[in-house]
């Protein structure tokens, strides 16, 4: 893990530093003191007493704790599923297809993405825990980000919550977004072709999946730019600026642009559920398509892309 010091972290030692920026455990800084490049100064080896100056470049190299034995099944039948868009030491990167489950659940016990990594983790004979850094639903493909120690977790998730981690995701929607109408939560530029909505969500009622946007839920904003339209169905580029569950789905339900293919948010009798049978697809038209950040670690900037799976790329190529 590599730290470029800053000035306002001049004048502190190494050991107050990792404290304050990712809080190793004892054992684990230990580990790193008793490595020949364990802790390192300009390339130089020092102890953790050393005392840091602005533009010097740390580098921690630590080596994870394995994991106790195996808590999930390996599904080695899972890995033609799905695809490592990129992988380091410290970050494994996945395009999961729709129709998987992130996690084991009762009614998917070993059918899961924590299963095929948990299987792609034993090829490469090494024993590590599943620490999925965003969460897809099921049925929405694409990138899924995953940490593959507890330090880099903790810090990739803590980015996600400052919103350090760039997200876009790529979605069919029902009807013409460039002539989508302003409201009381959504707003739209027809000169730019971009828009945002802004409506806090919660969980509804009597229920334990489904979402609805309501005064007293959790702030949340979506922004969007139309890309094109058949006149029945829109694309758009959609970057979610908060975190919330099925906020993108819920947003552009609100909005009056479900997302084709929702069978959670388009009632079966709607316009938007007619739409989904015509263009044939069975789940939410939602794919993560693009990340972004600075490497915790590398102190580098890294950008992960991937395409839509057949199914909306079908749409995209042959209706839009």
């Amino acid at each position: 893990m590599k730290f470029i010091i800053q000035p306002k972290n001049s004048g502190i030692n190494i050991k107050d530093f990792l404290r304050r920026e990712i809080n190793p455990s004892r054992r684990l800084l230990t580990a790193a003191k008793n490595k020949p490049d364990g802790i390192l100064v300009n390339g130089a080896r020092v102890t953790v007493r050393h005392v840091l100056n602005a533009g010097d470049i740390l580098d921690f190299n630590y080596e994870e704790v394995p994991a106790g034995g195996n808590i999930l099944s390996r599904n080695e039948e899972l890995l033609g599923l799905i695809e490592i868009v990129y992988e380091d030491d410290y970050i494994l990167c996945v395009n999961k297809p729709p129709a998987m489950p992130s996690h084991p659940s009762f009614n998917h016990f070993d059918g899961t993405l924590a299963n095929a990594v948990a299987a792609y983790y034993f090829k490469q004979n090494i024993n590590i825990k599943f620490r999925p850094v965003n969460r897809l639903d099921k049925d929405t493909s694409g990138l899924v980000l995953i940490a593959k120690d507890k330090l880099i977790s903790a810090k990739l998730s803590d980015m996600i919550k400052r919103g350090e981690i760039k997200k876009v995701y790529s979605a069919i929607v029902s009807g013409d977004l460039n002539r989508i109408q302003h409201s009381g939560i959504l707003s739209y530029n027809r000169q730019t072709q971009t828009g945002s909505i802004n409506a806090p969500i919660r969980r509804e009622q009597h229920s334990i999946i489904k979402r609805i946007c309501a005064e007293d839920g959790d702030y949340s904003v979506t922004d969007f730019k139309f890309i094109k339209t058949n006149g029945e169905l829109s694309l758009a580029e959609v970057y979610p600026l908060t975190g919330r569950t099925h906020q993108i789905r819920v947003h552009f339900q609100t909005a009056g642009a479900p997302l084709l293919g929702d069978d959670l948010y388009c009632d079966s009798l709607d316009f938007a559920a007619a739409l989904s049978e015509k263009y044939n697809i069975k789940r939410q038209a939602l794919h993560a398509a693009s990340l972004e950040f600075v490497h915790p670690a590398y102190a580098a900037v890294i950008k992960i892309e991937c395409a839509p799976p057949e199914d909306m790329e079908k749409i995209i190529r042959e209706f839009l």
